[in-house]
């Protein structure tokens, strides 16, 4: 009413007042009696052309951003997420029963204690690990994929690590067979560049799954000797 305007994304309402964030952060409320209008602009909160100064690997990050902050993790019984610490061997496991479970189908079948049911494009999963030096480290999966549904593709991501790195924080690959879903392998998938400290490590599909995924058991980071 007093003539300023003031553009951002609701974030709560009540009969009497609207509470809104602006894209610096910025968090207001208003009387609904001191407003003059209150309108849709029908743009997305994200800023127009944010995507063409971005490479594949922010583009990635961004995604997974936003995506791990879209709805918490599920509650899934056999699965409690906690802190990766290095083995004795110096490796990172990141077993199934330790992460964050995102997603409508995917599921921890206790049996074989996998993530299975993996059939939707959103379904993923996140580890918060302590890496104790900056490093590449190869990754590996225990995984099992039954031949006839071999093929989708597969996405590891870490944090992002110093700009000028060689080795990427981003691994895409796609599933091989090991036979039936009962029949589970270890695969080298690629090498990560890690930075050194508590971060993040993402595994998700790459588009729509043909089928199911992957029954994954966990992946091991082993540090490449320098």
């Amino acid at each position: 009413a007093d003539g300023q305007a003031f553009v951002g994304m609701i974030v709560g309402e009540t009969g009497g007042s609207v509470t809104m964030v602006g894209a610096d952060g910025t968090r207001r409320t208003f009387l609904r009696s001191d407003l003059a209008t209150l309108r849709a602009t029908g743009l997305s909160f994200m800023p127009d052309g944010l995507e063409k100064g971005l490479s594949k690997q922010d583009l990635a990050d961004v995604i997974a951003f936003i995506g791990e902050r879209a709805s918490p993790p599920r509650d899934l019984p056999g699965v409690k997420a906690s802190v990766i610490k290095p083995a004795a061997d110096g490796s990172l496991y990141l077993w199934a029963w330790q992460c964050e479970v995102f997603g409508r189908a995917i599921t921890f079948e206790v049996e074989d204690r996998n993530l299975g049911a993996w059939t939707r494009a959103d379904d993923y999963a996140v580890w918060t690990v302590d890496v104790p030096a900056a490093g590449e480290y190869e990754v590996w999966l225990d995984y099992a994929c039954a031949d006839n549904a071999a093929g989708n593709t597969f996405i590891v991501s870490a944090e992002p690590g110093a700009p000028d790195a060689k080795t990427p924080t981003i691994i895409e690959a796609k599933t091989t067979g090991t036979g039936t879903w009962n029949d589970y392998r270890q695969r080298k998938v690629g090498t990560l560049m890690l930075k050194a400290g508590r971060q993040r490590v993402t595994f998700r599909s790459r588009g729509t799954i043909k089928g199911r995924l992957i029954d994954l058991r966990g992946l091991r980071l082993s540090a490449v000797e320098q």
